[in-house]
């Protein structure tokens, strides 16, 4: 290489990307440069477990990525139908959670958090018919049985839509900022032993109080419940519960078998890909994040499948997309957008695109220490082409 650093290449913006090359696959996989670190869990702050936006967030999984997600646990909720409140019909358990999310306007993955949180029905494999019967624990008041229970409660499908009901309504129209819960700090034996006001933060949190209002701990704390909702939760989800619901992972794998990384911003598509294709791809978590809500992100980022090599191709110029359209028809199918992006710089992160050499794939990253470390260790690999386009944060 030349006395020019690695951050002086990355600097040059190449106006002209060059259209996409066909080449022979690679024989060995090339060893996957260090992914930009992933989202990680804060200290928990009980007065703050889930914030408004979030909780209402409805439209951050379709039934399809439900689907998909269900069916990437080991939990018996992917194959399970259960009657809809309103007509008993027998409705798939994904289903059943979107409609209520829609309905009152919950986000389906707190009533997916809700269903691990209570019966750990994402992972059990052979649940009891009871654990099903009351699965998020609605209508379980601290002493009851499943015979002393009200049996409107009872049932799959009842205890969705229930919970969805509950969680809408719980202090709509009662809280105020400062308003306290009192909860039981020391819930093990009967009569409690302890209790303690509690003021949370927001409205969503005070709801999740009111569902959950106890701790299960042997110890006296003010986590209880919610600090199980709080943990799972950023298990299953890599944005956790603060997030803004605007801004959306974009999530990257690393293909073992030809050196390429395919890139999808796309719930179910991930989960599909974790599920069925262990082999082939190893997840590397979220690369990247686009704000949906950004003004700036107009323009479609379109995707092609390279049917010789298996891999990905991405590129926000319309005048790209028609050219290998036109003239790589044999080899590229075109996925079309996937999501959009930006094309001017005044705040977004610029993604910057390299060309593997030995096997026609393209990798894209918007970590400048991730692109300075490619261009400084895998020359021989990899060629710069610059700015491809921008991420409106």
């Amino acid at each position: 290489m030349s006395n020019q650093t690695s951050a002086d290449l990355r600097a040059r913006v190449i106006p002209r990307i060059r259209p996409a090359i066909v080449a022979v696959a690679l024989a060995c996989a090339l060893v996957a440069p260090s992914l930009a670190s992933a989202a990680t869990a804060p200290p928990f702050v009980a007065e703050l477990v889930i914030s408004d936006d979030v909780f209402r967030a409805s439209s951050s999984l379709s039934a399809a990525d439900i689907q998909a997600f269900l069916e990437k646990y080991p939990g018996v909720l992917d194959t399970t139908l259960a009657p809809r409140h309103a007509d008993g019909v027998m409705t798939p358990v994904s289903q059943l959670i979107w409609e209520v999310s829609q309905e009152f306007t919950v986000n389906p993955k707190v009533l997916l958090v809700m269903l691990q949180k209570e019966q750990g029905l994402l992972t059990k494999t052979a649940p009891s018919q009871t654990t099903l019967d009351w699965a998020l624990g609605f209508g379980c008041y601290d002493g009851s049985t499943p015979e002393t229970r009200d049996p409107a409660y009872a049932g799959l499908g009842n205890q969705i839509w229930y919970a969805a009901r509950a969680l809408d309504v719980y202090g709509q129209t009662t809280w105020t900022p400062g308003m306290k819960r009192t909860i039981c700090i020391n819930c093990v034996t009967t009569p409690y032993t302890a209790n303690t006001e509690f003021v949370p933060q927001n409205l969503a949190t005070y709801k999740l109080y009111v569902y959950t209002p106890h701790s299960h701990g042997p110890t006296p704390d003010i986590y209880g419940g919610n600090y199980l909702f709080w943990t799972v939760y950023w298990k299953y989800f890599d944005e956790g519960p603060l997030a803004n619901p605007a801004v959306r992972p974009v999530y990257r794998f690393y293909n073992k078998k030809n050196g390429s990384h395919f890139y999808t911003a796309a719930e179910a598509e991930r989960y599909t890909v974790i599920r069925l294709w262990p082999d082939t791809y190893t997840y590397e978590g979220p690369a990247y994040w686009v704000n949906t809500a950004n003004p700036s992100n107009v323009v479609p980022l379109h995707r092609f499948y390279n049917k010789k090599n298996g891999s990905h191709f991405y590129t926000a110029s319309e005048d790209e997309k028609n050219n290998v359209i036109a003239k790589f028809g044999a080899t590229y199918n075109y996925e079309g957008p996937v999501y959009n992006v930006s094309m001017t710089p005044e705040g977004g992160s610029p993604m910057y695109r390299f060309y593997n050499k030995k096997n026609g794939s393209h990798f894209y990253t918007t970590s400048a220490t991730e692109a300075d470390t490619v261009i400084a260790n895998y020359a021989a690999t990899y060629t710069y082409e610059g700015v491809a386009y921008y991420i409106g944060n």
